[in-house]
């Protein structure tokens, strides 16, 4: 009866239909017949590509390899770069040295405007992970969308940690910071290797001529519960920073100086951790999709330079584009030739100053007479220090 059990499976593992969807299917169908689950896949080659997959373009083409790579780039430029740049401007002589002060605060600015444009793109992976997670994708997906949240994840940390000075309306900010970071996190602990074993993913691979670039592509294993730790740990780091600079009295108190030095430990401690992270995920990132194409060949389809690739690049056009108009101003007030030259192309409506006609940018303080006097009402604006 063993015998003719034996000859039996043999006889399914030669007709074996390789017309699988899926690879959750086929793990199915293997189990429910007790096939060799690497025999087969030495049968079906077909069955290899569902296993690791031929890539991605809306995950990892080529253009959005590049946008994953400058946005690790502006990270470092407008984090850590622009905070020491904030250390080295106290050093500096009294005065504009060069106007290097101004161009610096100038920076700020743009700094600010990369913190909304990550925040969203962040916002915006994380949905998407979630989403793809319930669609049952390869083990080359799953990898490259683990590595990308951890990647991101870490962008959001360094950027924030290294903000030069308190941002506007902060409470709405930080509730978009722990939207964007709480997705984030859950889609990075969802990442991971579900439905069947491991070992029925590993047994799989075993079947693919280039094994053992499983071992190079696949998720890697972690503990949920340090993930959503170190998760808290950065929304107290993050709320505690937000706080004291938004409150300066807080300082001020003696017993939360000694706690507040030490959260500056952790600040720092978190930026320099994120910043590593960050750089070897991109470098992650990059060394999957190499380990792919081995194992795609000429399937492979995330080299072509196809629509979204090409819209790709421009997430980050906002960032140069607000550069040059810094750049711009600052020129203007260097050197006179610029600034007439600026002025002779001026545009329909402006007057050669740089004032919109009809309107005056300069204003003298306007003066209020009340019952004890007369007080000086200065112009106010939302500066965007964040005070209250």
């Amino acid at each position: 009866m063993a015998y003719l059990k034996s000859i039996s499976t043999v006889l399914e593992a030669v007709s074996v239909d390789c017309n699988f969807t899926t690879i959750e299917a086929f793990f199915d169908y293997a189990t429910e017949h007790e096939l060799n689950i690497t025999a087969e896949i030495e049968q079906c080659p077909n069955l290899c590509i569902l296993t690791f997959g031929t890539g991605n373009p809306d995950l990892s083409g080529i253009g959005m390899m590049y946008a994953y790579s400058f946005q690790v780039a502006l990270t470092i430029i407008f984090g850590p770069l622009l905070r020491g740049l904030d250390i080295f401007e106290n050093f500096l002589p009294s005065g504009d040295f060069f106007m290097l002060r101004k161009l610096f605060r100038e920076s700020i600015d743009v700094q600010s405007i990369f913190w909304e444009s990550n925040g969203f793109l962040i916002l915006a992976s994380a949905v998407a992970t979630l989403v793809r997670m319930g669609q049952h994708p390869t083990i080359f997906e799953i990898a490259e969308m683990q590595i990308l949240n951890f990647v991101q994840l870490n962008s959001l940390l360094v950027i924030f940690f290294c903000l030069v000075h308190p941002i506007a309306k902060w409470w709405q900010r930080f509730f978009q910071f722990l939207l964007g970071f709480t997705l984030a996190t859950a889609a990075l602990s969802q990442s991971q290797l579900s439905g069947h074993s491991e070992t029925d993913w590993l047994q799989a691979s075993l079947g693919c001529q280039n094994e053992p670039a499983f071992r190079k592509i696949t998720p890697v294993p972690y503990n949920k519960a340090v993930v959503y730790t170190a998760a808290s740990l950065c929304i107290i780091s993050f709320f505690a920073q937000t706080a004291t600079t938004v409150f300066p009295r807080i300082k001020q108190r003696p017993s939360l100086r000694r706690v507040l030095t030490v959260m500056a430990i952790v600040w720092g401690l978190l930026t320099t951790l994120s910043l590593v992270g960050m750089i070897w995920g991109l470098v992650k990132l990059w060394g999957q999709r190499g380990e792919l194409i081995k194992v795609a060949g000429p399937d492979f389809e995330d080299n072509e330079w196809g629509f979204g690739q090409v819209a790709a690049l421009f997430t980050w056009l906002p960032i140069p584009v607000e550069i040059s108009y810094k750049l711009n101003d600052w020129m203007k007030e260097r050197s006179s030739t610029w600034y007439r030259f600026q002025a002779s192309i001026a545009p329909y409506g402006e007057s050669k100053n740089g004032e919109k006609q009809g309107e005056h940018i300069a204003m003298a303080p306007a003066t209020t007479a009340t019952k004890g006097g007369v007080f000086t009402q200065a112009h106010s604006q939302d500066s965007g220090d964040g005070s209250v």
